[in-house]
């Protein structure tokens, strides 16, 4: 039903050291859907209030992301992620989100 969203989901807590799970996977191995999730989803994480922690400003989570950047994510979807930031948060600010 999921096609290749199945993999992505199963593999989005891949690191791109190989340190992560379920398998293990190392860079390229990682499907390129899975590593785009795992930054996508992780900058939603730090952005998100939760009863547990509170949120982190944007620069923060942009700056956890670099600093992850080649261990826990790829560099190239970081870069990427990064570069449509801007104009997201924008759209988001003047929403009042």
């Amino acid at each position: 039903l999921l096609g290749k969203g199945s993999q992505w989901i199963r593999h989005h807590h891949e690191r791109y050291d190989g340190t992560g799970f379920p398998d293990e996977l190392e860079g390229e191995d990682i499907p390129l859907g899975a590593r785009i999730i795992a930054v996508a989803d992780a900058y939603d994480a730090m952005r998100s209030t939760r009863p547990y922690k509170p949120d982190v400003t944007p620069e923060r989570a942009r700056q956890e992301l670099l600093e992850c950047s080649g261990t826990q994510f790829d560099p190239q979807v970081v870069e990427a992620f990064l570069s449509l930031l801007p104009s997201r948060e924008a759209q988001v600010e003047t929403r009042g989100h």
